[in-house]
């Protein structure tokens, strides 16, 4: 019973975090010295949480040149939190272990701050701690220690650091993992935990590569590699197995390949190389297409004997048939969930990105990894095997680092996915996007772009915009023209997704200050703003408790209302016993869900246990297909409310609140109201790239029981309501309206 409470904390903590974090699955250093000043996280360092930053930084440390500072952003809620933490592959073996680190608070109130231990694994050896220390105030440096906890059997990955809630600020410093009381990189190794790829570090820091694309043929000859470059990658025993460092192999082999003009002379210098792999059975993988299947493996490409000549053709089409196990050295499947988890995918964060071996090297490792893993591969709008040729010419043509970023990003956002969330290094991000930000929030009605809100009262003056200001002109560029330069480089599933995230880049400058024009009242008018640094616009502010709108209340004596933004397990019954004699329940999802209910608010509205859900899987034998499985239902009650239920979508309702819409739509006296949402549901997985990038992909594939999509269409609504600009002037909220409408029956 204890190993299912612990579940049950940690599956919530990371519901809060909106996604399944994953990690290359190296020895953490636990060092912060190695990392510029700034957000960049350090070698497999993970931020878990919402509305705080982290920021590396060398004012405030205990030993060595930097510490990590985690610091409560102004629009941060009481349901946020921020957690820094190291994963940590569990390749050791040892009875007990203990973790360390040295903390130091300011002002810490209506939370806590602590170290943070989580073992996870398929055996009986869960551990979960996020408060253990229990540090409030202001605090001077002091070495914190968890008691000694046991690995157990089956544990997989450990992750290790530290977590602040509430207001104040959190320092860290020289964090210590012992495995019976010694440096846990000491300790014995589990049985097959070394791989020869591990050792393989020949271009950790260059490639050496130099191309000059002179004709179409060569860039088609480095298209076609990329394609046999990964199909070896996920398919060949031998590099499922770890003995090869598959990017360095592509170092080695290029040189001799990229010369190479004549179509039957690169064949055979690509058979020769697929030969130094060694034989494979060719028996053992015939695969079946049932009626479960989603998705198969487009491999049309590797019988094309024209294109590839007999020999090559045969010897994949070998490796294709032959019998995979599934302990694969770079690719893996989450327990439970299933999603990918993209192992040993080296970051190579110091690199220049004006090697053209790694320009590469981040096309063809995307390229395959969407190829054979993304489970939305059929949902991109495109020919995803037109990838290679256009974005081969695109990176090598680009003219320095910040142009072949670009590029990448570009690549990113081609699989519109709302979860394809990018981070790049500050240097990149800068120049992009702009470093500082004008104090406003703005909102696309009717694409138009409306000032909103504030991103930090306490910056207001009383001549700033307005709520409900029409921003038309910023620096001389009108908004479309903005919008239209920044598109292409902004992931979503969606344009109202896109819109939504495009929203917030339109005000940021890497200068002090910008220039808009603007319409209030029918006027149009023009207004320098001042710029803030992200450290000044998001600082601290050390006010107290917040005075939230409450979970639930009563919008009339008929009609409840409840905000999924705040709403929590613990005060389900008595919520629910309060709303059960209305006529209808609003469900407010505009936000994201603050707790996991999908199961338990769904029960009171059905009489009945109901399918509202089945997934899509990858697989590790057959890389590119996917397969359904069974479809999910929420339990029912006896005692089901038998009112209306309408249930409030709009482009910020994403991922998790997605799920819980469809979860609650499946009642029969539930309906959904409003506009497009993000169209961006199920765990997502973590992606490397060269020069420290990093982004996601929706891991799985959501569906409706009879197999409707959910991905880039979003939660379909029963009724549409878009919000219009006289609306939001007057400061109605017309989709909260229309339920109200729909309950009284008018």
């Amino acid at each position: 019973m204890k190993q299912k409470i612990m579940s049950r904390i940690f599956s919530f903590l990371f519901l809060m975090c909106a996604a399944t974090f994953l990690f290359a699955q190296t020895a953490a250093d636990f060092t912060f010295e190695n990392t510029p000043e700034g957000n960049a996280l350090p070698e497999n360092g993970i931020l878990w949480g919402s509305n705080y930053s982290l920021n590396i930084q060398s004012t405030i440390k205990h030993a060595g040149n930097n510490a990590l500072e985690l610091v409560r952003n102004a629009d941060a809620g009481e349901k946020d939190f921020g957690c820094f933490v190291f994963a940590v592959p569990v390749t050791f073996s040892g009875k007990t272990a203990q973790f360390k680190a040295f903390m130091k608070t300011e002002a810490v109130t209506d939370g806590y701050a602590s170290l943070f231990v989580s073992i996870e694994g398929s055996g009986n050896n869960y551990y979960f701690t996020n408060n253990v220390s229990n540090l409030k105030g202001t605090n001077d440096w002091y070495e914190f220690n968890t008691p000694q906890f046991s690995l157990g059997k089956g544990a997989e990955t450990m992750y290790v650091g530290v977590i602040l809630k509430g207001n104040g600020s959190l320092w860290a410093d020289d964090f210590q993992l012992l495995v019976d009381g010694k440096d846990y990189l000491k300790a014995p190794k589990i049985k097959g935990a070394d791989f020869k790829a591990d050792q393989d570090t020949a271009f950790s820091t260059s490639s050496g590569i130099e191309i000059g694309i002179t004709n179409r043929v060569q860039v088609d000859n480095i298209a076609l590699l990329c394609k046999v470059w990964g199909f070896l990658k996920y398919y060949h025993p031998a590099i499922a197995a770890g003995n090869y460092n598959w990017d360095n192999e592509l170092f080695r082999f290029l040189p001799s390949y990229l010369p190479i003009t004549d179509s039957k002379q690169r064949n055979d210098s690509l058979l020769a190389w697929v030969s130094k792999l060694g034989p494979v059975s060719g028996k053992g993988n015939k695969m079946k297409i049932k009626k479960n299947t989603k998705l198969t493996p487009e491999l049309n490409w590797i019988t094309d004997t024209t294109m590839l000549g007999s020999g090559l053709s045969a010897a994949l089409v070998q490796i294709r048939n032959t019998k995979r196990v599934e302990n694969n050295y770079y690719i893996s499947l989450n327990k439970n969930v299933g999603n990918p988890s993209f192992n040993n995918e080296r970051s190579y964060k110091t690199i220049s990105w004006n090697d053209d071996g790694f320009r590469l090297l981040t096309v063809f490792r995307y390229y395959n990894m969407i190829e054979y893993f993304f489970p939305n591969r059929h949902l991109i709008g495109e020919d995803w095997h037109n990838i290679p040729n256009e974005f081969i010419l695109k990176m090598i043509a680009a003219k320095d680092e910040i142009e072949a970023q670009k590029v990448v990003l570009e690549m990113i956002t081609r699989i519109n996915d709302t979860h394809a969330y990018p981070k790049f290094g500050e240097e990149f991000s800068n120049d992009f996007y702009g470093r500082n930000y004008a104090n406003y929030k703005l909102t696309f009605i009717e694409n138009k772009a409306v000032v909103s809100g504030y991103l930090n009262e306490s910056m207001m003056k009383d001549d700033d915009l307005q709520i409900g200001d029409i921003i038309i002109d910023i620096n001389g560029e009108t908004v479309q023209q903005k919008v239209d330069r920044l598109k292409k480089h902004v992931p979503a599933s969606n344009e109202a997704a896109r819109m939504r995230n495009i929203a917030g880049f339109l005000l940021r400058s890497n200068d002090r200050g910008i220039t808009v024009t603007y319409v209030r009242e029918g006027k149009t008018a023009s207004k320098s703003l001042p710029c803030h640094t992200p450290e000044a616009i998001f600082a601290k502010t050390n006010t107290g408790a917040e005075s939230a709108a409450p979970t639930w209340r009563f919008m009339t004596p008929e009609i409840g209302y409840i905000y999924l933004g705040t709403a929590s397990n613990k005060e389900l019954s008595k919520m629910m016993g309060e709303l059960r004699l209305t006529k209808g329940i609003i469900i407010d999802i505009r936000c994201y869900p603050s707790d996991f209910t999908v199961f338990t608010l769904s029960q009171y509205f059905n009489l009945k246990k109901t399918p509202f859900v089945k997934f899509s899987n990858g697989s590790i034998q057959n890389p590119g297909m996917f397969t359904f499985g069974k479809p999910l239902s929420v339990p029912g009650m006896k005692s089901a409310y038998n009112g209306k239920v309408v249930i409030l979508v709009n482009e910020t309702t994403q991922s998790s609140a997605e799920y819980h819409a469809m979860a609650f739509r499946a009642s029969p006296v539930a309906s959904v109201v409003g506009s497009t949402t993000a169209g961006a549901d199920g765990n997502v997985s973590l992606i490397t790239l060269p020069g420290g990038i990093t982004t996601y992909i929706s891991g799985i594939g959501v569906y409706y029981p009879d197999g409707t999509e959910t991905q880039r269409v979003g939660i379909v609504p029963d009724v549409v309501v878009t919000p219009t600009l006289r609306g939001y002037l007057d400061g109605r909220d017309e989709v909260l309206e229309k339920a109200v409408q729909i309950i009284e029956g008018k």
